[in-house]
């Protein structure tokens, strides 16, 4: 498994929420996304442990994470994001 870079986590959760790129703010949160309710956020997650060889699942704090950057540090302390 590779590490996910912070571009590609960034277009795994644009692609996930069907967002238009161009709309992007690196601070994005619950409300920005016009999308990002529940069901986004299981794609999120889905999207994640695909992309992460199914290591996504047992981080439980992603759950709770509502932005890019909590869902970043996250990964990044689980030394998954390069």
């Amino acid at each position: 498994m590779k590490l996910l870079k912070k571009e590609d986590l960034i277009n795994l959760i644009i692609k996930a929420l069907n967002f238009p790129k161009k709309r992007y703010k690196n601070t994005a949160s619950l409300n920005s996304f016009e999308d990002w309710d529940s069901i986004g956020h299981l794609n999120i997650m889905l999207q994640l442990d695909q992309k992460l060889s199914g290591k996504a699942k047992s981080i439980k704090e992603l759950a709770d994470a509502n932005t890019v950057e909590k869902i970043e540090k996250i990964l990044r302390k689980k030394k998954l994001l390069k």
